[in-house]
């Protein structure tokens, strides 16, 4: 799903979007979507936890413990994970 570089882009439109469709996607790309925070990944958490690719750059909002999360939930599905430019990211929410 390619949501990426949407100035307007918030929380709410990520909530709005169908369960179904955020259940059966294995890619996510919002990378650019500065106002985009945790809400959001506890949102794609809560319906899909088998995500193979995953665009985070320059989504500056997310905090260092949803990271963490994230790396626990998708786990070894998780194949491609961008987190450039997202200053809460550092070595320790890859362990």
């Amino acid at each position: 799903l390619e949501l990426s570089n949407i100035p307007e882009m918030t929380d709410k439109t990520v909530v709005d979007l169908p369960e179904k469709l955020l259940a059966n996607i294995k890619s996510l790309s919002v990378g650019g979507c500065a106002k985009l925070t945790d809400l959001t990944m506890e949102h794609v958490l809560k319906h899909n936890q088998r995500l193979q690719t995953l665009q985070l750059n320059q989504v500056p909002l997310i905090t260092k413990d949803m990271f963490m999360k994230l790396s626990k939930a998708f786990g070894s599905y998780l194949h491609e994970l961008n987190v450039s430019w997202c200053r809460n990211f550092d070595d320790h929410c890859a362990d």
